[in-house]
């Protein structure tokens, strides 16, 4: 028998032969998030939202101008910031992040009752979907104390 010596970065779970290597990538460390947990943000663009219809709690849904889609995508989803991470196996899903030390956002919503449409997803921001942070008179009132902690399993 034989026995076999690995070495695994902290941060991103990466496993290497030589402690060097391994030190090396956890030296590279991770970025500072740009929203944290508990916030509330969007997943928008500008001025127009991404979804034609809803069918959970209104409180949590913005309505936008119709624009460019007519009827289409005339609503924003609220959702709150539940985990922020380093990506790993379970999130790198068709290179949306270039990095093992990337951060994953994962963001819960109640404007979706999960019955037609999803109630959460993950994003990598630089990447994919990014998260624009909702004022204060907008999330007024929303409780999302359920939610945190809420790791998801589906890239939005």
């Amino acid at each position: 028998m034989k026995t076999l010596r690995q070495y695994q970065c902290e941060l991103c779970k990466a496993i290497y032969d030589k402690r060097a290597d391994a030190a090396a990538c956890e030296a590279q460390g991770t970025k500072e998030p740009i929203v944290a947990v508990g916030d509330f943000v969007t997943t928008d663009h500008g001025d127009y939202g991404r979804f034609g219809w809803f069918d959970g709690d209104p409180a949590w849904v913005i309505e936008k101008p119709r624009g460019l889609h007519g009827r289409a995508q005339c609503y924003s989803l609220i959702y709150v910031v539940t985990m922020v991470a380093v990506a790993d196996e379970t999130t790198d899903s068709n290179g949306w992040h270039t990095s093992h030390h990337d951060l994953c956002y994962h963001v819960a919503t109640k404007g979706m009752s999960g019955q037609k449409g999803y109630t959460q997803g993950f994003t990598f921001p630089e990447t994919h979907v990014r998260l624009r942070k909702v004022t204060s008179d907008i999330s007024a009132g929303l409780d999302a104390s359920d939610l945190i902690g809420q790791r998801a399993r589906y890239l939005l």
